[in-house]
């Protein structure tokens, strides 16, 4: 909705995650058309919680963020970030 405001005109700017707003400019193939502010409005970072109900919720949280550390060094996640249009850090 905020793509079509923005490409409509009825909006000159929105506010949204720009992994979320780059993959639907993607499909919509109109990537071209939108700006990104730099610098960006916000950098916050993403979180993922779990439920405290599990008995194993803190190693679930460990094994994930150890999981996702090690996918973060390989050369796949480098290239969906290339693909998605992201800078690696």
């Amino acid at each position: 909705m905020l793509i079509r405001k923005l490409l409509g005109g009825r909006s000159t700017i929105a506010v949204g995650t720009k992994s979320v707003i780059l993959h639907h400019a993607t499909q919509m193939g109109v990537v071209d058309k939108i700006k990104f502010l730099e610098p960006p409005i916000s950098d916050d970072p993403v979180f993922m919680g779990f439920s405290k109900t599990r008995q194993d919720a803190a190693e679930l949280a460990q094994t994930f963020s150890a999981e996702l550390r090690r996918f973060k060094a390989t050369q796949h996640y480098q290239d969906i970030l290339q693909k998605y249009g992201f800078e690696p850090k």
